[in-house]
């Protein structure tokens, strides 16, 4: 029982040879560290004695006692040192940055190795990337002996880079110092040695140099090792005939490097030869990398602002499995961006870009890159700020990575103020110029687009346009995929400032999707009228009064209309979208009628033109969370669907479920995925597609689950149904031969 202080007494009244034997027996705590305690390391002591009397009146002698030592989380026990990002210089060893230090007196730099020897003689080096330093402790408090394994599992968005011996008691001798053996028998798996070799110990151990012996199965992600020599403590103090093992770990999850922020959860696993669980020993790490994109804005030039964003600094693989990234640039609806001043560069001071895509999405003001992943890079673009003349602007841009949201990215904002004066630019009339490019890449110009341009007036609501009369002019655009309007040749006749003009899209470009949507745009001038700049509804009156024009504040109140204040051309970027194609993938249980949620591991899907495949995409299930990734023209990018893109309007496609071998399977076929066999089924019996002027069409595929008797030979590929049939018709010949010759 307990006193309340902590001391636990049991008593025991004996009987040895008709004596009265009396017993106590007595733990007590030396220190009660753990009430308030998180530090992992604080350990407190148990002592027990064994007391004994003969008699009821008389005193209690010791006649045995012991102590033990536990530690807050065991004996064995896992830190998180430090993290940070590290930027390989060529050069040698290039700087730490978003260091952040969790155990006191160590930095990324001093502790990360920039470089190691391997198991097979070579030298490795550390890549620029993020990096966890995590310190698997064995025996702190000296209770083990003998040989332990460790087990680290590492977490999901992590992977090991290396594991190496960190530290012993430098007052060890030699024959007591723990080692890290080599496992002569590895369990079943696929295991890589990352143990560094020869490595010099850090602390005070100076002099002394260990290999470490540690093995990495990425398909579990698990690593392993084993410490060996273990002896314990029988002074009663810790950190004495313990070893430190340091893993580092590369950080690969999307959310921590882009901006959004992840938590790591790192579980160690201690074991006893005989395969007994010791203890476990978890730490949690939050991440969060926000450095990925710098974006600076200028001053205001005139009526324009030039725009500056820098992404991955270090030129780490920022999202693994594919080549390319996708930037979202979100800006304000009153700036208008001239496509032909965006530019990609390794270095500001390139002369020429790098290969990248661009879209435009201007009515919801976006612009998307697709720009080359473990690349440091340099986009700059101008834009024009389409403000009323003398009036205050704001102005807010946002940059940030698809799939996450302008809170994970960079902003700038400011408010500018157009002047009247400086170089804008008038004509003795307005043009309007429309260059025509396909949504999926704006350096792609499109031909052959065909326009109608139509006065506009104001409708009942106060506050939205809409067509009026006949078509006063048609164009076409040309091989750069321009058409202006406004010439004053007797087929384009010329336009008038302060008016609204309707832009309707006749025809599509050959291949693509007609935009249903008109577009209303003006070009509007001031005159002073009065002591005022207003706008006059009819620019050619000669002297207009307060009542014939518009102020700055109406034409703001308009909310279908794109207006140009500070110079004579609207030139207008206008994107063309193709077809895309999406897969309907569907599985379900051998009856073929229960459906299964999408099992884990990954497939891909062929698309074919002429017989010639043109792209592929895989989808790929980790623990529920579906993937996509495309790749065509040579290219790898990550997806938001499960889509083909880019397609022929009006055109006839194939599309195949591909086996492991990255040929098409046919109906009927078997297809093998992670073990598990499945038929494969096409929409409506066909593995063919004619696509429409739909923006998305579905293409449906379904897996049937499939079990055949285990014949002891492989079966692979697409040619698994047949090998099997031919195998049962065998045995089904066999059996009816031999039922033939018992019955002779």
């Amino acid at each position: 029982m307990s006193d309340g202080s902590g001391i636990f007494t049991f008593t025991q009244d004996m009987d040895l040879n008709g004596k009265q034997l009396y017993i106590i027996v007595r733990s007590e705590p030396k220190a009660n560290v753990f009430a308030n305690s998180s530090d992992a390391r604080h350990t407190v002591t148990f002592s027990n004695s064994l007391s004994m009397r003969n008699s009821s009146n008389a005193q209690f002698t010791t006649v045995n006692q012991d102590s033990m030592k536990v530690t807050e989380k065991g004996t064995n026990l896992k830190e998180v040192a430090d993290y940070g990002s590290y930027s390989k210089s060529t050069n040698g060893t290039g700087p730490w940055t978003n260091v952040n230090q969790v155990m006191s007196g160590n930095a990324p730099g001093d502790r990360i190795l920039s470089t190691w020897a391997t198991a097979d003689g070579k030298t490795s080096e550390l890549t620029s990337g993020t990096y966890v330093d995590y310190r698997l402790i064995v025996n702190y408090a000296g209770n083990e002996e003998g040989t332990l394994r460790v087990e680290d599992v590492v977490p999901a968005g992590m992977e090991p880079v290396y594991v190496r011996y960190f530290w012993t008691n430098p007052n060890q001798s030699a024959d007591t110092r723990p080692e890290m053996s080599p496992i002569s028998s590895l369990p079943d798996g696929n295991w890589k040695e990352i143990g560094v070799k020869n490595g010099a110990l850090n602390g005070g151990a100076s002099g002394i140099t260990k290999s470490a012996y540690a093995y990495y199965d990425a398909s579990t992600g698990k690593v392993i090792f084993d410490v060996t020599n273990l002896h314990r403590d029988l002074t009663g103090a810790v950190d004495t005939m313990d070893i430190q093992v340091q893993i580092v770990m590369r950080v690969t999850d999307p959310d921590a490097l882009l901006g959004k922020g992840a938590t790591f959860v790192n579980t160690m696993q201690v074991y006893k030869t005989d395969g007994a669980l010791v203890n476990t020993s978890t730490t949690s790490t939050d991440i969060k990398i926000t450095d990925s994109i710098v974006k600076g804005m200028s001053d205001l030039t005139n009526s324009s602002l030039n725009f500056t964003i820098t992404v991955n600094p270090r030129g780490e693989d920022l999202l693994t499995g594919s080549d390319n990234l996708t930037l979202v640039d979100e800006y304000s609806g009153n700036l208008a961006i001239d496509p032909s001043s965006i530019h990609v560069k390794k270095n500001a001071t390139d002369t020429s870009d790098i290969s990248f895509t661009v879209q435009m999405d201007p009515t919801n003001h976006t612009m998307t890159l697709v720009i080359p992943d473990s690349e440091k890079l340099v986009i700059t673009y101008t834009a024009d700020l389409q403000a009323a003349l003398d009036t205050e602007a704001s102005v807010s841009n946002s940059a940030y990575w698809y799939g996450y949201s302008s809170a994970n990215g960079k902003t700038v904002s400011k408010s500018f103020k157009v002047g009247a004066g400086g170089s804008i630019s008038f004509g003795s009339s307005p043009l309007i110029q429309i260059t025509k490019v396909d949504s999926l890449n704006i350096g792609t110009k499109l031909q052959g687009a065909v326009f109608d341009i139509y006065e506009a007036q104001l409708g009942t609501d106060g506050k939205t346009y809409e067509k009026t009369g006949d078509v006063i002019a048609e164009g076409t655009t040309d091989a750069e995929g321009i058409v202006t309007f406004g010439s004053g040749t007797s087929t384009n006749t010329t336009l008038k400032y302060n008016k609204i003009y309707c832009l309707v899209e006749k025809t599509a470009p050959a291949g693509y999707i007609k935009s249903t949507e008109p577009i209303y745009v003006g070009v509007f001038r001031t005159k002073k009228v009065g002591d005022k700049n207003l706008y006059p509804r009819d620019w050619d009156q000669g002297n207009p009064t307060a009542a014939d024009c518009w102020t700055s504040s109406d034409l703001e109140s308009w909310s279908n209309v794109s207006i140009i204040y500070t110079n004579y051309i609207d030139k207008i970027t206008w994107p063309n979208s193709r077809t895309k194609v999406r897969i309907d993938k569907t599985f379900w249980k051998e009856d073929g009628a229960t459906k299964m949620d999408f099992p884990k591991g990954s497939y891909s899907f062929g698309l074919y033109y002429n017989g010639q495949q043109i792209q592929k995409l895989t989808i790929t299930n980790t623990n529920g969370l579906l993937q996509y990734l495309l790749t065509a023209n040579g290219k790898t990018t990550a997806e938001a669907a499960p889509e083909f893109v880019g397609l022929n309007t009006n055109d006839t496609y194939e599309v195949y479920e591909l086996d492991d071998t990255g040929n098409p399977v046919k109906n009927g076929r078997l297809v093998y995925t992670n073990g598990t066999q499945y038929t494969v089924a096409y929409q409506n019996s066909s593995s063919t597609i004619t696509t429409t002027d739909a923006e998305s069409q579905d293409f449906a595929i379904s897996n049937t689950h499939f079990s055949i008797p285990v014949t002891g030979l492989p079966l692979s590929g697409s040619r698994g149904y047949e090998v099997g049939a031919v195998l049962l018709a065998g045995v089904f010949t066999a059996y009816v031969l031999w039922m033939r010759k018992r019955r002779t």
